[in-house]
């Protein structure tokens, strides 16, 4: 699987391809949100059982219900994306960067760095099948 941003004509959107019989699918938005501006993904595959695809990115430039700061992320699910929903970051900082990784066992990380205005600190969590642990800062 891939995903990439790209210009909707109206605003910036997520789109994504699978691989598949040894051909990419047509391009086809994660989700169509004229109320954000939804760029930078990143996405990650865990082959664990329970696992699945999530895609992640920044959160949106224009307020909405998720916000501005915040990361978002999606999950393959029965052939479909998830609504967006918040990441594991929402008590941190403006968020930038956030990276989605799948470990060796097939667990599926979170990682992104915040600032408070004062420094910028890195950040993860991990994905239980069900929901995001909390966030944990990482060691200096």
């Amino acid at each position: 699987m891939a995903a990439w941003e790209a210009d909707s004509g109206t605003d910036a959107e997520i789109y994504f391809s699978r691989w598949s019989a040894g051909a990419w699918s047509p391009a086809q938005a994660v989700h169509t949100r004229p109320d954000a501006w939804d760029y930078s993904p990143s996405v990650a595959i865990a082959t664990s059982p329970g696992s699945q695809a999530q895609v992640g990115w920044p959160g949106p430039l224009r307020p909405g219900p998720i916000l501005a700061g915040e990361s978002c992320y999606s999950r393959w699910a029965a052939g479909v994306w998830t609504e967006p929903q918040a990441g594991a970051d929402r008590a941190v900082a403006r968020v930038t960067a956030p990276a989605l990784a799948a470990s060796a066992d097939g667990t599926l990380w979170l990682a992104w760095a915040a600032s408070d205005g004062t420094d910028t600190e890195v950040y993860a969590a991990r994905w239980n099948g069900q929901s995001w642990s909390a966030a944990v800062a990482g060691q200096r």
